[in-house]
């Protein structure tokens, strides 16, 4: 066990330490499920070898317990001025890759809304550069509107992932 895990060598943290588990040791690569081996790459950002081995610790800290131990939003608008933890939500892998974060990172309320608002309105911009009809009727008040009402009901995120 002198030889330290894949993720010290990229991160330069710590090694077997039992803050999330109780046991030092080492499992590897190959030996991981492939979809929790693709999150870890996901989240560390680097490609490993099959035959490398990642300590318990980190298995815990990128693979079990990544999503509890968010806890703040990761703020991908860069609006907050403090870290928000209240009203924190999770997300899924495709709105994780459509806002270039991690997976399991969460999202606040205010952030949420402001992607389900984008995400709507790209879509109504698109749908009339295709129809090319001007509808002067129609305001940018009831378009919000619109827009959250529609992103209640669209979306991959339910209110029971709340927290």
């Amino acid at each position: 066990m002198t030889e330290k895990c894949c993720v010290v060598k990229l991160l330069n943290e710590d090694c077997d330490k039992t803050y999330y588990c109780r046991m030092i040791g080492r499992i590897k690569l190959k030996d991981i499920v492939s979809t929790d081996a693709e999150v870890l790459i996901q989240r560390i950002g680097h490609t490993f070898e099959q035959n490398e081995e990642i300590c318990f610790h980190h298995e815990k800290a990128y693979i079990s317990r990544y999503e509890a131990l968010q806890k703040y939003c990761c703020d991908p608008f860069k609006v907050h001025k403090k870290k928000i933890i209240k009203g924190l939500c999770k997300v899924d892998d495709l709105t994780a890759s459509q806002l270039k974060i991690k997976p399991g990172q969460k999202l606040c309320t205010n952030c949420l809304n402001e992607f389900k608002l984008e995400q709507i309105t790209g879509k109504f911009s698109q749908e009339d550069e295709d129809k090319d009809v001007d509808d002067e009727e129609f305001s940018s008040s009831d378009l919000n509107k619109t827009v959250l009402n529609k992103s209640f009901f669209t979306g991959n995120i339910s209110s029971k992932k709340c927290k």
